[in-house]
């Protein structure tokens, strides 16, 4: 299956200094990769090319939202993502990458940036999905959490100590 040119950035034919390139990552974007949690998402992603003579160093300005289930409730809901990230690259004489950095060919004269977007809309995630106000989640499973709670019963006694730990001390 042939690929789409749509995050492509042919850095070649443009001259030294910024350039400017807005892209998107909608419902699509997500659906064609297959362990992703997001499956529907509406990202704006302005992307700031600067471009040197031995480097290019790329600014993404991140900002939408995506859908994903409630860690409280587990009912899907449109969660705003906002953040940025930077991506360096260098040119040398193979494909390389490091922490911020990649290396590519000097024979090179586009870069694909698509799964580099990928990671950097998912580490804009936060680690705790939920809804902004608990009145919002489902109620059904709410209550439900609440008479579970409730009951009395503790499911593991040795877990109870840890209840006690005072982590403002530590």
């Amino acid at each position: 299956m042939a690929r789409a040119k749509t995050y492509i950035i042919p850095f070649a034919g443009l001259s030294q200094g910024q350039h400017e390139f807005n892209f998107e990552a909608g419902n699509s974007f997500f659906k064609e990769r297959e362990y992703s949690e997001v499956k529907k998402a509406a990202v704006d992603v302005l992307l700031k090319l600067n471009k040197q003579s031995t480097m290019l160093i790329l600014h993404f300005g991140i900002k939408g939202t995506v859908n994903l289930p409630c860690d409280r409730c587990a009912e899907p809901f449109d969660l705003p993502v906002e953040g940025e990230a930077q991506l360096i690259v260098k040119f040398g004489e193979t494909f390389a990458e490091e922490q911020e950095a990649i290396t590519i060919p000097f024979s090179e004269s586009e870069l694909d940036i698509e799964q580099y977007l990928y990671e950097f809309i998912n580490l804009v995630i936060p680690q705790k999905r939920v809804h902004e106000k608990i009145k919002e989640c489902n109620k059904e499973v709410i209550n439900k959490l609440k008479k579970l709670e409730g009951s009395g019963k503790e499911a593991d006694t040795r877990w109870a100590k840890l209840k006690n730990i005072d982590l403002k001390k530590q």
